[in-house]
């Protein structure tokens, strides 16, 4: 559901919505320390950015009173369409439980035993009169058009399975455009409230870069500490589950993993659970762009000093010659006697090399004659120079 909602909403409005800054990760794109906090500069004061944001909210408003009405037009069919099939099917098990209660009379004493043991038998679920009645459908509706289908309820008539395909191709959509209208304007708020702390952290002269960095950990927290903690320990104390399986429901509801093992039961609680579903939904969709954003930057800077550090070691290797010496020359006994003869011819033609020189006319060469000159003093003072 979360890629359908992005995909649907182009990614336009939740990239520029949600915590993420051009300079988080990025130095060199940071603003100059004359802006000191970003979020107003995405939002700065204005007539025609005002009337704007009006009209976002109005489409924003008309949007969630149209899903809202989808929801309750499809609870209303499924209850429709379930409910007959259901009610004959409880009149059949009634009628079953009497005649078995009619031919075997002693399993009365054996009731009446469990339930004085303290069974209590109309606490159970299963026992209910109806599970199609309207905040059910509701809430099942909610779990169709979020994907999350949590499986507790379903259709069982082939006129409500056929349904249940044509509502779930139509809402789907609708909710992934709302989804992303709620995260912009979820992530427009939370900005604005991070805003405050960052001009805090700015008169202190932190980095901008530390400041977005701090500002993006604490939106990320803020989130977690309203649709994570806050439901847990709702959940906790209304359904009357252990934390963990609170929290169990709450990340796996919000993932829209949506096992089904835990569902909340109360029909007044449902649509309040359902509106938390969708601003949950919306939050984690945020941060799921955001943590794509960082992505994508560390990515390029990532590629980037790749290339150059490619380039640098293809400059390098230009100018250097490798040669790996073969070991067998280290232990060739011709190959050594060779390198000593040549060795003793060079020092013969040096020791000859002064008398050709001096003998050698003035006329016969400026640079040889200079040269000349070069090696005959090398050779008096005993010095070894390269500068030839």
């Amino acid at each position: 559901m979360l890629t359908v909602g992005l995909a649907l909403g182009n990614l336009r409005t939740l990239s520029e919505s949600t915590w993420w800054r051009p300079g988080l990760l990025d130095p060199g794109r940071a603003a100059p320390k004359s802006q000191p906090c970003l979020s107003e500069r995405l939002y700065p004061g204005g007539v025609g950015v005002t009337s704007r944001r009006k009209m976002r909210c109005t489409t924003l408003t008309t949007l969630l009173t149209g899903v809202m009405l989808y929801l309750g037009m499809g609870a209303l069919v499924f209850v429709t369409l379930e409910t007959p099939k259901e009610s004959k099917a409880h009149v059949n098990l009634l009628k079953a439980k009497q005649d078995f209660l009619s031919n075997n009379s002693c399993v009365t004493e054996e009731l009446v035993s469990a339930v004085e043991a303290g069974l209590d038998i109309s606490s159970l679920s299963a026992n209910l009169t109806s599970r199609w009645d309207m905040g059910s459908a509701f809430f099942f509706c909610g779990t169709i058009i979020t994907t999350i289908g949590f499986g507790n309820l379903s259709p069982r008539t082939w006129l409500g399975q056929l349904f249940c395909v044509c509502y779930a191709l139509v809402g789907i959509p609708m909710f992934g455009i709302l989804l992303a209208g709620v995260g912009d304007h979820m992530g427009t708020v939370l900005r604005r409230a991070v805003a405050k702390i960052e001009k805090l952290f700015l008169k202190r002269k932190i980095r901008p870069t530390t400041v977005r960095v701090m500002s993006a950990v604490l939106s990320i927290l803020i989130g977690c500490l309203i649709f994570l903690a806050v439901p847990t320990v709702v959940f906790q104390k209304v359904e009357r589950w252990s934390f963990l399986e609170s929290l169990y429901f709450v990340v796996i509801t919000l993932t829209t993993v949506g096992f089904g093992d835990f569902v909340p039961g109360g029909t007044i609680f449902k649509p309040l659970v359902l509106l938390w579903i969708v601003f949950g939904l919306a939050y984690f969709a945020s941060i799921l762009t955001m943590i794509g954003n960082w992505l994508r930057v560390l990515s390029k800077r990532t590629r980037a000093e790749m290339e150059e550090l490619r380039a640098h070691a293809t400059d390098w290797t230009q100018n250097m010659d490798f040669r790996i010496p073969n070991p067998l020359e280290f232990n060739d006994p011709f190959l050594l006697q060779r390198r000593r003869w040549k060795r003793s011819e060079n020092q013969g033609v040096l020791l000859k090399l002064p008398k050709i020189i001096t003998e050698l006319p003035p006329h016969s060469g400026v640079l040889f004659h200079i040269l000349a000159k070069k090696f005959l003093n090398w050779r008096k003072t005993g010095k070894k120079r390269d500068k030839v």
